[in-house]
């Protein structure tokens, strides 16, 4: 029964990289917008080393070395299912044929979002090779202690399961608002100031670390952008991953309450 379970969550695995394949386009122009999105936040950053009006908070190259892994990050750990989700699934009542599937949609939706993970993060690379070629980078990563490989892992995984958890979640408030799009961009704003894409979080104030902190938002970008840089020893590693699972913990419950709760009032043809 296991092996057979397996082998079902493999074939929908295999069945979605096929349409990765096909999209190449779509990872592509993706990844282009994050690199120019990047780039212009770099050159703001050689600007203010240049002119010596950055702190001492950090240095060139840990700042340049920070937005590639970011692009690489965002490309292979933040998920991206809202729009099959909320506009496919629930708005124009795609959910129905999931709902005569022996499979959970929990973890359908999962299995067929990793192919779209493995696709950017290898689109990713590319756009390492620009990022090198249009400022000349040089890139050391340090290799993490032995004992931090394990917890590095363990953060990068739970990074990617974090971010699904969120995504869907915030999916499923299209049950009962009509266009979540509006409140898909305004999270999305959170995300971009919380988790680290427009700047390290410690240049922010105090309180607004707390709250980043706090959030689940920093955990799926800014601290496995750490944690590949080296900033993290162990006691930091673990205390991450606890604050991960706390979150999946939470999101998962109001997952199942909002998943019940909504299929009480879908109607079969969409929203």
């Amino acid at each position: 029964m296991k092996w057979s379970l397996v082998r079902r969550y493999y074939g929908m695995f295999a069945i979605a990289y096929q349409d990765v394949l096909q999209a190449r386009s779509i990872e592509l122009v993706w990844l282009l917008l994050s690199i120019l999105n990047t780039s212009v936040t770099v050159l703001f950053w050689i600007a203010g080393f240049a002119n010596g009006s950055i702190s001492n908070k950090t240095s060139l190259p840990n700042i340049l070395l920070y937005y590639v892994l970011v692009v690489i990050c965002s490309q292979g750990l933040m998920s991206h299912v809202e729009e099959d989700v909320s506009r496919n699934d629930i708005r124009e009542g795609g959910l129905v044929k999931h709902l005569m599937h022996p499979i959970s949609y929990f973890w359908f939706r999962f299995w067929t979002e990793i192919p779209w993970r493995v696709g950017g993060f290898t689109m990713s690379l590319l756009g390492l090779l620009i990022m090198m070629l249009l400022f000349h980078l040089h890139l050391s990563i340090p290799l993490p202690a032995l004992v931090n490989i394990v917890p590095i892992c363990v953060l990068l995984i739970l990074a990617l399961f974090l971010s699904y958890c969120y995504k869907i979640v915030l999916s499923l408030t299209t049950f009962w608002i009509l266009e979540g799009w509006a409140l898909f961009e305004f999270m999305d704003i959170a995300v971009i100031f919380l988790a680290g894409y427009l700047m390290p979080l410690p240049f922010f104030p105090d309180w607004v670390q707390k709250i980043a902190f706090a959030l689940p938002f920093a955990y799926m970008i800014y601290m496995p952008v750490q944690a590949v840089m080296g900033q993290l020893d162990l006691t930091h590693l673990l205390t991450a991953i606890g604050m991960q699972l706390l979150w999946i913990g939470i999101l998962v419950c109001l997952y199942k309450l909002m998943w019940k709760r909504g299929l009480a009032i879908f109607t079969g043809v969409g929203q």
